[in-house]
């Protein structure tokens, strides 16, 4: 006459909340687990995360029936601040709390993400869960200014999205107080705009940027000789206005030869200020009376018939070193013009 029910021998542990039926969910084999229960034909199936939660993490206390599992919130917190609603399937999927940006679509926000923000994590942004009322409709919402001072709100007429730096792919510089030309056009922005610095630049004069390498010697106006396409060769300069034009041979000068570590003025004006006197101070300064720019050797304009020794019959064809020897003066060797004997037993004997 024993009963052949679970009950009466067991005890119902589901205190009353499931059917008497314990066959229904458990088996003769074990007790545990309810190897026959069936979740997927509950009122709510198991899916993604959910079938890996421990049961007792839902049934707490041995409660099955009567759980609340409408919404997401009847078991997890709610981490938006403020609330962003019941519904937490428009950004979550039950496959991962985490990984929002899947589900939710950020095109369809206030905000849509362009550039390089589509690459910035999402709690860079939405600190401390926060989502509602961030500020954004100004760049320094989210960034410093760099810039010192500042240059306005409007940070798009220079920068884009798709990069903070290259600015210069948007601002023309063209519309500026300085445009650029030449040289000028080749030179990082950092060069000129030290620390961040963009307003208040002098750039009147070339000497604002550029050291003066002739310390003083010219006046301001730099563009007088040089132009913004290269520093050298100073292109403007015409050497055939200056105190000393060029001619002859002086055209195939090396600046530098003269200009010397930099010196333009004031430069003496007489050969013997850049040429050796080979002579030894046999004549007198001024070198352009015998001698032509267009080439030292020979003493073109020296005419012996004003000499005091004019040559006549074979002295014409006698060459000039036969008369006028070598001599030496201090170790150095010279050709001795004056004076030289005029009688005929000196040189005949």
């Amino acid at each position: 006459g024993l009963s052949r029910a679970c009950l009466p021998c067991h005890t119902d542990q589901h205190q009353g909340q499931l059917s008497a039926d314990c066959l229904t969910c458990h088996t003769m084999t074990a007790w545990k687990p309810a190897a026959r229960f069936d979740h997927e034909r509950s009122a709510f199936p198991l899916q993604g995360k959910h079938a890996q939660v421990e049961c007792a993490k839902c049934h707490q206390q041995g409660k099955y029936k009567g759980l609340p599992f409408q919404q997401c919130r009847d078991c997890h917190q709610d981490t938006h601040r403020p609330s962003l609603g019941n519904d937490c399937q428009r950004c979550h999927t039950v496959a991962g709390w985490k990984g929002a940006s899947q589900v939710f679509d950020h095109e369809r926000s206030a905000f849509p993400l362009r550039g390089q923000h589509a690459q910035v994590e999402c709690v860079r942004c939405h600190q401390q869960g926060r989502f509602k009322g961030l500020p954004f409709q100004q760049c320094r919402d989210c960034h410093q200014d760099p810039h010192r001072p500042s240059l306005g709100n409007d940070c798009q007429r220079c920068h884009t999205v798709g990069g903070w730096k290259g600015a210069s792919q948007v601002f023309d510089h063209e519309h500026s107080a300085f445009p650029l030309r030449g040289q000028h056009a080749q030179v990082e922005c950092a060069k000129c705009h030290l620390q961040g610095k963009y307003k208040g630049l002098p750039f009147q004069q070339c000497r604002d940027c550029h050291q003066d390498y002739h310390q003083g010697q010219f006046t301001q106006d730099c563009a007088g000789c040089h132009v913004v396409e290269g520093w050298k060769p100073a292109a403007l300069f015409d050497h055939g206005k200056s105190a000393f034009p060029l001619q002859g041979k002086h055209l195939q000068v090396e600046c530098a030869k003269c200009h010397q570590q930099g010196h333009y003025r004031p430069l003496a004006q007489q050969c013997r200020d850049c040429h050796q006197d080979v002579h030894q101070g046999q004549f007198a300064q001024d070198c352009a009376l015998c001698h032509v720019v267009e080439d030292w050797k020979p003493a073109t304009l020296f005419d012996h018939q004003r000499a005091t020794y004019q040559l006549d019959g074979a002295h014409v064809v006698v060459q000039c070193e036969q008369c006028h020897l070598l001599e030496q003066s201090a170790g150095k060797d010279f050709r001795r013009y004056r004076p030289v004997p005029a009688t005929c037993q000196a040189c005949h004997g």
